[in-house]
């Protein structure tokens, strides 16, 4: 009989309470509601690692064919130069334009390429790792096979670039414009194409169980085959019928909520990406008013109906 007690009492120090498991619960939901909240981007954590790179003196300000350059100052525009099997690092590329640059099997690390213009690369089989391309141009690149790591191309524009059977992680391409890219078969874990717009885009058999695409909008996209377990597609616009069917089935999470149900109907988000983003705004400002309407119905009514000090409410049962 003691030893019956004793399991019961070893149950229930080892078993969480009711309520703790509630708050673990209402804790795991904000966080996927409001990530920002207990983590920051990973373009800032990027961009803040990056910082140091200026600091020092510029090496050299052209481009060379040496196995490995670091601490390049890079301006201007520069083309048609053979760069296989180069490695490149702690470099600053901002504001320049590669073009017609053969760069299969490079190596790039820890560079700034913001507001840089790529053009005609061929980088296929390389591997990009720690780069700050925040509102960079990419034409007709080629990085298939490619493995790019800790990337911020928030803003970005891609157009005509393949990057089949390449693997991304952890890449922050928020707000980027994908136009003709070809992703098939790629593996993307933890990126993040928040608000990003993807047109005739190649996800055919792509990996996307980790990745976020929240209030994305998707236009002649094919996602025939993707693994989408846990992928984040709430809000996005531009799908069909059958392509929800599809992420449904395949276990994606796609409630868009009630507010941005009635805000869709009514302003028709599903003809372009500008009715998209006006519906998104809109529900945005919804939300805002709400929070700010609530307390100030409260306060409201405490000027309305204030409690009179001398004879307080009582909470005692008749």
């Amino acid at each position: 009989m003691s030893g019956v007690i004793l399991r019961d009492e070893a149950r229930r120090k080892t078993c969480p309470p009711w309520g703790c498991s509630r708050m673990r619960a209402l804790f795991s939901s904000l966080r996927s509601i409001a990530p920002f909240l207990f983590g920051e981007r990973p373009a800032l954590a990027i961009s803040r690692s990056l910082q140091a790179i200026n600091k020092n003196p510029p090496a050299a300000q052209q481009l060379s064919s040496e196995a490995h350059q670091s601490r390049l100052l890079i301006e201007g525009e520069h083309g048609e130069l053979d760069l296989r099997g180069v490695q490149i690092s702690a470099s600053e590329f901002s504001g320049a334009k590669l073009s017609q640059c053969c760069m299969e099997n490079s190596y790039l690390s820890r560079c700034h390429l913001r507001e840089s213009q790529l053009q005609d690369l061929k980088a296929a089989s390389s591997s990009w790792t720690l780069l700050d391309m925040e509102g960079a141009r990419l034409g007709k690149v080629d990085l298939g096979r490619s493995h790019l790591s800790l990337l911020s191309m928030r803003d970005c524009t891609f157009e005509d670039c393949d990057l089949a059977e390449s693997r991304l992680s952890v890449c922050d391409l928020s707000g980027s414009k994908l136009t003709c890219v070809n992703l098939e078969n790629a593996r993307l874990e933890g990126c993040d194409f928040t608000g990003a717009v993807l047109e005739e885009v190649n996800l055919q058999n792509a990996d996307l169980r980790s990745s976020i695409f929240t209030e994305a909008w998707f236009q002649n996209t094919e996602i025939e085959g993707a693994l989408v377990d846990g992928a984040d597609f709430r809000r996005v616009g531009g799908l069909s019928s059958a392509q929800r069917d599809v992420l449904r089935n395949g276990g994606a999470r796609l409630n868009a909520g009630l507010m941005y149900g009635i805000w869709s109907r009514l302003l028709r988000s599903s003809t372009g990406a500008q009715p998209h983003r006006r519906v998104l705004r809109a529900v945005a400002i919804s939300w805002a008013v709400i929070a700010f309407l609530i307390p100030s119905l409260f306060f409201l009514r405490a000027i309305l109906d204030p409690i009179d000090p001398e004879a307080p409410p009582s909470y005692e049962l008749e």
